[in-house]
């Protein structure tokens, strides 16, 4: 079963986990001590996801690779939020 059924149904995807990318994920909940909500966990660990995401969307996306890496200078995830993309207002979103 996956979170995002309707979503990859409706943007013609047929997901599939991708271990690399994954492994990113896994690797930032062992060094960051938090967890990542199994939606956001998903969506990133599918490359076809992601790259039609950036390439449908306006917003700047924080790949899957930068999860978890200060951007701008402010370390996010030492307050406990994880920055998945900064719209084109420059507002984060986690």
């Amino acid at each position: 079963m996956w979170w995002h059924t309707d979503a990859y149904r409706t943007i013609g995807l047929r997901p599939s986990v991708d271990p690399v990318l994954a492994g990113w994920i896994d690797a930032l909940e062992r060094e960051s001590g938090l967890h990542v909500p199994l939606a956001a966990r998903e969506w990133y660990s599918v490359r076809e996801a992601v790259e039609w995401l950036a390439r449908h969307g306006d917003n700047i996306l924080v790949s899957a690779a930068r999860l978890g890496n200060p951007i701008d200078g402010l370390d996010y995830l030492a307050g406990g939020w994880l920055v998945t993309e900064t719209d084109s207002r420059a507002r984060r979103w986690s």
